[in-house]
């Protein structure tokens, strides 16, 4: 973990706040009662608040991580250091010309205060805190020469400077173990200061890494160095005087800046493969298990519990379970407003991650509840996706340089890549007609691909369009280009195997994207805005009129007389084009993130948001788009399909498949201070934000407000295993019945008891003998024992459970037991139970009809029940 992963410096905090009418009121959610709710239920929620407006709409908006509070610097931080209720962040000000350490009291992590500092004329680049001592890396900005303070902050109003050491070259980050400063020293490698004596601090000793040492950590004589491109140096510092090489991983393509030592496992940050994950089995040589890819470069990591934290640059903080480091499953994320920010390190602590934004300064996000309502599904992809088209259960993606790509959605939840094709061009826009896939090629123009095998895709047509071919839209046997500075490329696809350009209009801006209402084309003409073009003669096309939006346009999606335009970081544009010769803005509408791709259904409009994800909009009233749904994606999401119910998104690095929450019916009921709220069915399990929007546009919203609770599949899966002699009973079902403690109880049913019982005792082992007679209207238990109360009331409890309870081994499964069953017709039915300590041992049944049946019941933390049976007759 990169010290500056243990240290925030923290750089101005730029929040974008939505503005509001002057004198609006705002509404203010305070407190929403039940505050969770099943997902296979409806669930009726009281929001209490004020200036609660008739006419208000409520939304719950994927939650999870949120950036809760920060400390600005103007100009960044390098580092942080968190120590119970102080942070200590790394930093320099070219306008003071100070740096060091401001040291903050983050009591409320959502509020820091500046307590004290330590402020030299250096940068502090990294911190770590030891004993009351912090040892802070530096790096002089005018004299370009690097060393380490030691600083006595037991009173942090007042640090006292111990002594310095100053020979480093360009010092990246800083650890402390046994008396000794590890330095990783960019291009000199690793350093080992002694510090023993703080006042005057030696080198003890050095080794030179192959590439530039920015981070590292020491564990059991072992230094891990992040190395860059020289990938993860092991060095032995058992003699810190005389470290040696142990081991080395250093793929091509490596670039590793930050590294973190949890449970048996190094944690790695790799700037262009993501969290990479290794096994410490063998200290001296770790063995990669695991990559799990982020969405920006990955600059540095922190783990606490079995959750990981990467620093993801602009993409923000990445939060990933790796309670089963083989398999790093994404959870969730949070950023800055509109990618204003730029993550390089973070520390966690107390359920606040503390991040070091290098450009806003300290942020501080709450990641007491990490776990956004995931995808359905989701496939990593090499080479990038930047657009998607779906026809059926084949989804086409466009992979820039690699080509188009054909994923196979018969299981949307686990797409599988099953074609690519490698195209001349740069592949950036797809659209589908029959079996032919029309590519917008780049510079190479426009390809048209036989689809229908579904082993193989093959070029079959093809034409250069002069521009660079952007996006594609097909309509009536003609396509329509967006071909970059050329504007629009009209062609006759009738026939594919000889696409034929039949009429063009260059455009004032470039042509970035396209869609087809009507008689006319809307291309999204980058820093132009929205072109409208009336194509009625398509070998003629005209310009018919032009909106100028206050971005860049780059993608478009019409219905009706509206145009909805993806505007980049002015988020969407909605556009009246009723009357296509004047265009009239409706509204702009601010999103988190960079609009760059736009998908309308219905009343539903879905927004492909950059780092922020995909954005559900309602557009009933187009006028006034009020947010139903947010769903954070791992990734940048830049393009957006809708098809069968499910939403397709071009993530960056992947595609990602999303089956939206069920829109919220209106209230019931509004007053000033309550609003009354039906929650349907059918939510994804996961923690919501809450939000309220009046009429006008103002909202307010309560973080992390509501969770829905999922019952999983409602069944448990019961299986008998012989082992050694004996058997065991062993249950499978939804995760939450067993972890993260089992939540289920076995039994061994009684069969069905007569009226006419006869109970008698005797001594003699442990047991309860029930037999039949030969009709079965009557039956006699012989409780055998040292103790004859104790075993009259564990028949008592058995007949009134219905079972005899079953011994637990582990969170999954029950016994061992002794087990017979002579099913035989000529002799009336015969159970013998035999128990030690009270705890059932053995089970055997004789006689017609006889069998041992075994039952499950479990309850998860939601109330979810769930139940199954097993017949030892059947699974023998």
């Amino acid at each position: 973990m990169r010290r500056t992963t243990r240290g925030v410096c923290a750089l101005g905090a730029a929040l974008m706040l939505s503005g509001h009418p002057a004198g609006a009121a705002i509404p203010r959610p305070l407190n929403v009662v039940p505050a969770q709710g099943l997902s296979d239920a409806a669930t009726r929620v009281l929001i209490s608040g004020e200036a609660f407006e008739p006419g208000a709409r409520v939304s719950l908006l994927g939650g999870g991580p949120y950036v809760a509070g920060g400390f600005p610097l103007t100009e960044g931080a390098r580092a942080v250091e968190v120590t119970g209720h102080h942070a200590c962040v790394a930093y320099y000000d070219h306008t003071s010309k100070l740096g060091g350490i401001q040291i903050l009291d983050v009591t409320d992590p959502t509020a820091p205060v500046k307590i004290g500092s330590f402020e030299t004329g250096d940068s502090g680049v990294g911190v770590q805190v030891a004993d009351h001592i912090a040892y802070i890396a530096f790096l002089n900005p005018y004299t370009f020469l690097g060393g380490m303070h030691v600083v006595n902050v037991a009173d942090p109003a007042s640090p006292l400077r111990l002594g310095t050491f100053y020979t480093l070259s360009d010092p990246q980050a800083i650890t402390v173990a046994g008396g000794y400063a590890y330095v990783a020293d960019q291009y000199e490698g690793l350093k080992i200061i002694d510090a023993a004596d703080p006042a005057s601090p030696i080198q003890a000793g050095s080794y030179d890494t192959p590439s530039s040492a920015r981070d590292v950590e020491v564990a059991g004589g072992i230094a891990y160095v992040a190395d860059g491109a020289g990938g993860l140096q092991v060095i032995d510092v058992s003699d810190p005087n005389a470290p040696s090489p142990a081991a080395s991983y250093a793929p091509a393509g490596i670039d590793l800046a930050g590294v973190a030592l949890s449970g048996g496992y190094l944690y790695a940050a790799d700037t262009a493969a993501g969290l990479l994950v290794f096994d410490l089995a063998d200290p001296r040589h770790p063995a990669p298990v695991a990559q799990a890819r982020t969405a920006d470069a990955a600059n540095g990591v922190a783990v606490s519990g079995v959750l990981a934290y990467v620093a993801g640059g602009a993409s923000g903080l990445e939060v990933f379970d790796v309670s089963d480091p083989l398999h790093p499953r994404p959870v969730g994320g949070a950023g800055q407003y509109g990618n204003s920010g730029y993550f390089f390190g973070v520390a966690v602590s107390g359920g606040f991650a503390f991040v070091a934004d290098l450009v806003n300064g300290l942020q501080v996000i709450d990641v007491r509840d990490p776990a956004a309502p995931a995808p359905v599904g989701g496939l990593e992809l090499t080479g990038g996706v930047g657009d998607v088209a779906v026809a059926g259960t084949d989804l086409f993606a466009t992979g820039g340089e690699e080509g188009l790509r054909r994923v196979d959605l018969s299981d949307p939840a686990a797409p599988i890549a099953s074609g690519l094709l490698d195209t001349p061009g740069t592949v950036k826009g797809v659209a589908l007609s029959g079996g032919i896939a029309l590519v917008a090629d780049g510079l190479s123009g426009v390809r048209a691909i036989d689809t229908a095998d579904p082993s193989g895709m093959s070029i079959v047509g093809e034409i250069d369009t002069a521009g660079d071919a952007s996006d594609i839209a097909v309509s009536g046997g003609l396509a329509y280009v967006a071909d970059g500075p050329q504007g629009l490329v009209i062609l006759d696809v009738s026939h594919p195997v000889a696409p034929a350009r039949i009429g063009s209009v260059d455009t004032t801006g470039t042509a970035r994207g396209i869609a087809i209402e009507g008689r006319y084309a809307y291309v999204a003409d980058d820093f132009r805005g929205l072109q409208i073009i009336d194509v009625t003669d398509p070998a003629a096309p005209i310009l018919a009129g032009r909106y100028d939006t206050p971005g860049r346009a780059v993608g478009v999606a019409v219905e009706g007389s509206i145009a909805w335009v993806a505007d980049l970081n002015r988020g969407v544009q909605v556009v009246d084009v009723s009357n296509p010769a004047a265009p009239a803005l409706l509204a702009g509408y601010g999103t988190p993130g960079a609009a760059g791709g736009v998908a309308i259904d219905g009343h539903r409009l879905f927004v492909a948001d950059g780092y922020a994800g995909l954005l559900e909009l309602d557009v009933t009233n187009p006028a006034a788009p009020v947010l139903t749904g947010r769903y954070d994606t791992p990734g940048a999401a830049g393009g957006v399909a809708f098809s069968g119910g499910l939403v397709f998104i071009a993530d960056g690095g992947g595609v990602r498949v999303v089956r939206p929450n069920p829109g919220l019916p209106p209230p019931d009921s509004v007053s000033t201070f309550e609003i009354s709220q039906t929650v349907p069915a059918g939510f994804t399990p996961g923690p919501y934000d809450l939000l309220v929007t009046h009429p006008a546009g103002e909202t307010g919203s309560l973080r992390n407000a509501f969770e829905v609770l999922g019952c999983g599949s409602g069944q448990l899966s019961l299986r008998l295993v012989p082992t050694a002699g004996t058997w065991r009973l062993e249950l499978e079902g939804d995760d939450a019945f067993f972890s993260p403690e089992p939540r289920h109880e076995a039994r061994l049913a009684l069969p069905a008891l007569p009226a006419a019982i006869d109970v008698r005792t005797a001594s003699g082992r442990s047991a309860i003998d029930l037999r039949f007679s030969p009709r079965g209207d009557a039956a006699t238990v012989l409780l055998s024992g040292r103790d004859p109360a104790a075993m009259r009331s564990l028949w008592d409890r058995v007949v009134a459970s219905g079972g005899i309870p079953l011994p637990r081994l582990d969170a999954r499964s029950y016994g061992d037991l002794l087990m017979d069953l002579l099913a035989e017709s000529a002799r009336p039915r015969r159970y013998r139970f035999e128990f030690d300590a009270g705890v059932l041992v053995s089970a055997r049944a004789w006689g017609a009809g006889a069998d041992l049946v075994f039952e499950a019941e479990a309850v998860g933390a939601a109330g979810c029940r769930a139940s199954g049976s097993l017949s030892f007759k059947e699974a023998r």
